[in-house]
């Protein structure tokens, strides 16, 4: 056959090609026409033709490769990836993939056994490119125990291509009790692609003994289950209720964000609330404070179960409410705590609730409440520490209040203001205050007052010296006079 004017016999062709001796695209391409219309190329030939690293002559000797068919292609192919560079080795790879399986097959089970590390890892590789390899899983096992790393991740990547057929899923979800990290996480990272409920107690299970990443995946996959159907997602929540109160902060975080992937989270919300009864008080605010900070779209479904007819249920949203800071819920927090056929104790936890709240609207809030008997001192307590100027009048005017405890939550309040306006009534408190208490309170308040404050105080405390000395003189005269009498 005559090309570019000269009569090249298939020998000088392939020399040409194996040596990449052409000028240009279409020269080559007109070399491996030329060669194609020689007819039978030899295998041998063919195999050389893969070294030349150019991916058009290599697209063509694989191809010819895997028609030709001959019974020795597969140790060709063997000797030459062995002496291959690292980076030529994909050709013939490519080329055993495209071999027969019946081929390859024979071939593999020793490969997997062999001394050689590379012949291990390229057994698995070469067994991925055969359609048939889930029928073969005895290699996979073996590879499996591999004493490489490397090869053991091969062979569990492997088994994650087939995560849908039954045989497969069975070896990964045994997996899941692997001791070695490679494996099991391979396992881990398969099943979460394709979740069915039976790995959930599994997954639930390594859960807490898993690194932060691969209880991500794990959480993942879950996610996806939860989003499915009404049975799939109840089942995992029956799993996560338990985690929540968990010891380990990561734990408690996966398993509330598993809350946001809920369809139905004001359900599956209530439910946790009426379960979280039973859990000591540490225990329950540990869960709500994991929840408001690892549950996403959680405002909605709280403002929702703030009319719950449970009051746990109600307090329990509160205190999430708090941890959560999320601004959204703040009105409806206010309309809340306006409603005064509430449980007290009920709105005491909502005053505690919008006070985490560093907004404009709680102060006013917490103002209307001064008029409240039930609540008015929880929320001047809140007002100072907010250091609210506009409710000072009226904590004045619960000095004199007639009853003790408020004038006493009135002086603490003081404390937090530092506000000159109060030493005349802190003076007065501790001078003519009719209980004991209350005195001694206010004249401890006034030493941080200042130079002014510390020296009321010292002047109070000595009248008071003063008083008790007198006070002592006059009994003791009196039992002199007894004894003389």
């Amino acid at each position: 056959m005559a090309i570019f004017g000269k009569g090249d016999s298939p020998a000088e062709v392939l020399k040409r090609l194996e040596a990449r001796g052409w000028r240009d695209g279409a020269e080559k391409r007109s070399l491996l026409q030329a060669l194609d219309a020689g007819g039978a190329v030899p295998t041998d030939s063919l195999v050389r033709l893969l070294g030349t690293g150019d991916s058009d002559v290599v697209r063509y000797a694989v191809e010819r490769i895997g028609q030709a068919r001959d019974p020795r292609a597969v140790d060709l192919l063997m000797r030459a990836i062995a002496k291959a560079p690292q980076g030529r080795k994909r050709a013939y790879t490519d080329a055993l993939r495209a071999l027969p399986s019946e081929a390859l097959l024979s071939r593999l089970g020793p490969m997997a056994a062999a001394r050689d590390a590379a012949q291990r890892a390229l057994a698995c590789d070469l067994l991925a490119g055969v359609p048939e390899w889930s029928q073969h899983l005895d290699i996979v096992k073996r590879l499996l125990r591999d004493e490489e790393a490397g090869v053991r991740a091969r062979a569990v990547r492997l088994l994650g291509q087939g995560v849908a057929l039954e045989n497969v899923r069975s070896i990964l979800r045994e997996l899941l009790q692997a001791s070695d990290d490679i494996v099991r996480h391979g396992a881990i990272e398969a099943l979460a692609r394709d979740p069915d409920l039976e790995i959930v107690e599994d997954f639930f299970d390594r859960l807490p003994d898993e690194p932060a990443a691969i209880q991500n995946v794990m959480v993942q996959g879950m996610a996806k289950l939860v989003r499915g159907t009404d049975s799939a997602a109840s089942r995992v929540m029956e799993q996560v209720m338990p985690l929540l109160a968990a010891d380990d902060e990561g734990i408690r975080m996966a398993a509330a964000s598993l809350l946001g992937a809920v369809p139905d989270t004001c359900h599956v919300l209530r439910r946790f609330l009426q379960y979280a009864k039973g859990l000591a008080f540490w225990l329950r605010e540990r869960s709500f404070k994991s929840i408001a900070q690892g549950t996403k779209g959680l405002g909605s479904a709280m403002l929702q179960l703030l009319h719950d007819d449970d009051p746990d249920v109600v307090s329990g949203v509160l205190v999430m409410a708090g941890e959560s800071a999320d601004i959204s819920l703040l009105d409806g927090l206010i309309e809340f705590l306006e409603r005064s056929e509430l449980d007290w104790w009920v709105r005491l936890t909502a005053i505690e609730t919008i006070h985490n709240f560093r907004d404009a609207r709680v102060a006013p809030a917490l103002r209307a409440l001064l008029d409240d008997d039930e609540l008015r001192t929880a929320a001047m307590a809140c007002l100072a520490e907010r250091r609210d100027a506009s409710a000072l009048p009226r904590v004045i005017e619960f000095f004199s209040h007639e009853r003790r405890g408020l004038r006493m939550a009135a002086i603490q309040a003081a404390q937090h203001y530092e506000d000159p306006r109060f030493l005349g009534p802190l003076e007065m408190a501790a001078l003519r205050d009719e209980d004991d208490e209350v005195r001694s309170l206010a004249t401890e308040v006034l030493d941080g007052y200042g130079s002014e404050g510390v020296a009321t105080a010292a002047s109070i405390r000595e009248q008071r010296r003063k008083q008790n000395a007198a006070l002592l003189g006059n009994i003791e005269l009196e039992m002199e006079s007894d004894l003389v009498d």
